[in-house]
């Protein structure tokens, strides 16, 4: 059995304390959600991608895979994130992009275009239902308006359509507390189970047999990977990663 619910939910609320190994039991005691991982995903379709102001001296800008927006300097990014983390959504609007459709066209339309990315957001908790609903309303107007700041074809004639995922949408709709979507973490310490020695495998093994888990921050697909590579040595399965014409 292969979870990828956070540690919590597949551990204490599903499979039972009574079941679960005492090393673990441990760990729950020690676990909480947010508030760094409680992200809001914009999405915008477009007409056409952003044109950046700054591509005038490298034309090579408008094609970055990941472009932060909005800030200008550090100190705006520290108070962006600490009025996140302190249970309210950042005065200044900005945001981590990407355009996908650079590079895979297939995510759009012919000669369209779509963008997601990320804002720092506060817990779901932190917020009404109602208040959660305004944000959704109006922040991705607010981030749009700072965008054009940077690229001036960004502009409510360029969007198609618009939506933004809130914390809340996340805890109600797919299941994670919070909106973490790096399914939580302990409050302090590491988790100290069977694999501890080998950190390539994460946090793969529950310490329950048969019960793994492919939830987890850091990379996209990693805590998956991870958990694959866990089943593949417990059940003796080819190691595949290991062949010479795997890509990773």
């Amino acid at each position: 059995m292969v979870s990828n619910l956070d540690v919590r939910t597949t551990c204490r609320d599903l499979l039972g304390l009574d079941r679960t190994a005492p090393e673990m039991r441990e760990f729950l005691d020690n676990w909480r959600f947010g508030p760094e991982h409680c992200l809001g995903t914009p999405s915008f379709a477009l007409h056409a991608p952003p044109d950046y102001k700054s591509a005038r001296h490298d034309p090579d800008i408008n094609r970055c895979f990941y472009t932060i927006v909005g800030f200008e300097n550090a100190e705006q990014v520290s108070e962006y994130i600490l009025q996140a983390f302190s249970g309210r959504p950042p005065e200044l609007p900005g945001a981590g992009t990407w355009v996908n459709t650079l590079w895979d066209p297939s995510q759009a339309p012919p000669g369209k275009h779509a963008m997601n990315g990320w804002y720092f957001f506060p817990k779901a908790s932190d917020l009404t239902e109602a208040e959660w609903d305004e944000v959704r309303a109006t922040y991705n107007a607010r981030f749009l308006a700072l965008w054009q700041k940077y690229a001036s074809n960004m502009t409510r004639d360029n969007v198609i359509a618009d939506a933004l995922y809130t914390p809340f949408d996340m805890e109600r709709e797919m299941g994670m507390p919070e909106g973490d979507f790096g399914h939580g973490r302990p409050k302090t310490g590491i988790l100290n189970l069977a694999d501890a020695a080998d950190r390539s495998l994460g946090w793969s093994r529950t310490g329950t047999e048969g019960l793994y888990l492919c939830a987890g921050n850091g990379v996209s697909a990693g805590p998956g990977y991870c958990a694959f590579k866990a089943i593949a040595k417990d059940f003796e399965l080819p190691e595949i990663w290991k062949r010479d014409d795997r890509i990773y």
